[in-house]
């Protein structure tokens, strides 16, 4: 076939094969994971390779009765993580129960030396999600690994105290879990 002389054709960009970078996805507590361009869709753990470039949006679903509380590993923040492929990434997606507020907040009206409400301030840093009082210098956290309760300041000798899981003090502090 031959093709008029002013024709011109599209120029094509040539991948190299070798040119794909991965991307892992894990989570902590309840949820999925979900990928803009598609690749990523998983619970637990998933990966897949992008083209050296991609612009990649990850979005995360919580499950009922939990909320997503933040990234952790190549990303952060409680957004849509977006980042652009150029190096291997591992991204963590956290989730915890969405009781986790209001038994903090029953928390600071049971315990208010400990737990004082006044400049508290709430965070996270995965896998927790957490509330720092400092006019105490104490934290009372959630992990979304186990969805237990934990506390860390004076109260505890300074030292990270697993008090139990959530599901024991959302009853009493009036939380649907």
């Amino acid at each position: 076939m031959t093709y008029p002389k002013d024709l011109e054709l599209p120029s094509v960009r040539m991948v190299r094969s070798g040119s794909s970078v991965a991307l892992k996805v894990m989570r902590n507590g309840y949820g999925s994971v979900s990928s803009t361009p598609a690749g990523i869709t998983c619970g637990y753990y998933c990966s897949t390779t992008f083209f050296n470039g991609t612009s990649v949006t990850l979005i995360a679903t919580p499950e009922p009765n939990r909320v997503f509380s933040g990234w952790g590993g190549d990303c952060s923040g409680t957004g849509s993580c977006k980042m652009t492929m150029s190096v291997p990434k591992t991204v963590t997606a956290n989730f915890i129960s969405s009781a986790a507020d209001c038994v903090f907040n029953w928390a600071e009206r049971a315990y208010q030396l400990i737990f004082p409400s006044t400049n508290a301030t709430s965070g996270t840093l995965a896998p927790y999600y957490y509330r720092y009082y400092p006019r105490t210098a104490t934290y009372l956290a959630t992990s979304a690994s186990d969805d237990h309760i934990w506390v860390l300041g004076p109260a505890s000798g300074n030292s990270l105290l697993d008090v139990g899981p959530i599901s024991n003090f959302s009853g009493t502090a009036g939380c649907s879990q």
